[in-house]
């Protein structure tokens, strides 16, 4: 089975609606260029999501949502990469950090993982385990 950010988020939407602490909301911005895809507020804590199913270079991540990500977190803010492998069959959740390089490319940075056991999508325990992984960081 195929996992697509849509299919990531309907699951991520769902989960919601049965926590009253959660708030999460799905930007749909041609205007902004790199604002991730969810903004998400848990128990108070404030962070981002962009959500990718991509094993490609970087996740796919833009260098538009790169600049975004270091931005947010110069500023003290929290953004996350919430990747759905389904060739892994696992979430994967990562942040962009500086390099440290010469290069100065920023460079993704791997926190953590969930695995699933299903065949065909990862669970709705999953999906919330990813998440409050990225809101205790």
């Amino acid at each position: 089975m195929t996992i697509t950010e849509s299919k990531l988020w309907g699951w991520i939407n769902q989960i919601q609606k049965t926590e009253k602490s959660w708030h999460l909301f799905r930007i749909e911005s041609s205007t902004i260029n790199g604002i991730p895809d969810v903004n998400a507020c848990i128990n108070g804590k404030d962070f981002w999501i962009e959500l990718k199913c991509n094993r490609g270079k970087n996740l796919g991540v833009s260098k538009f949502q790169s600049v975004w990500h270091l931005k947010r977190k110069q500023s003290g803010g929290k953004c996350f990469i919430l990747n759905a492998s389904s060739t892994k069959r696992r979430l994967e959740v990562f942040e962009v950090r500086e390099s440290r390089s010469r290069s100065r490319c920023p460079c993704i940075t791997h926190l953590g993982s969930v695995q699933f056991q299903f065949t065909a999508a990862p669970g709705l325990a999953r999906v919330r385990e990813s998440i409050l992984l990225m809101r205790g960081l």
